[in-house]
């Protein structure tokens, strides 16, 4: 027969059982926390990269574009063809 201290004691350690889950939990929750944290600040540092790498290709192409367009106006300029007509 299960006495009342002895029903005390089961119930005891089940609450200590599941606080302990609990902080176990609360333990991994925080870990993930920090690891969403973290990327979030890699994405952020990755978007600035990119950007970056984007307003590079953008000032290439626009002085690739000026300089064959100086290409362009000099070549017109020195076109024996065009010096004939």
């Amino acid at each position: 027969m299960i006495t009342g201290r002895d029903n005390l004691q089961l119930l005891n350690q089940h609450v200590y059982q599941a606080q302990a889950e609990q902080e176990q939990a609360g333990r991994r929750l925080e870990e993930l926390h920090q690891q969403l944290n973290a990327l979030r600040l890699k994405t952020g540092e990755s978007y600035r990269e990119l950007a970056r790498l984007r307003m590079d290709d953008l000032k290439a192409s626009v002085m690739s574009q000026q300089y064959f367009y100086k290409v362009f106006v000099v070549f017109r300029r020195w076109n024996p063809q065009r010096r004939s007509t």
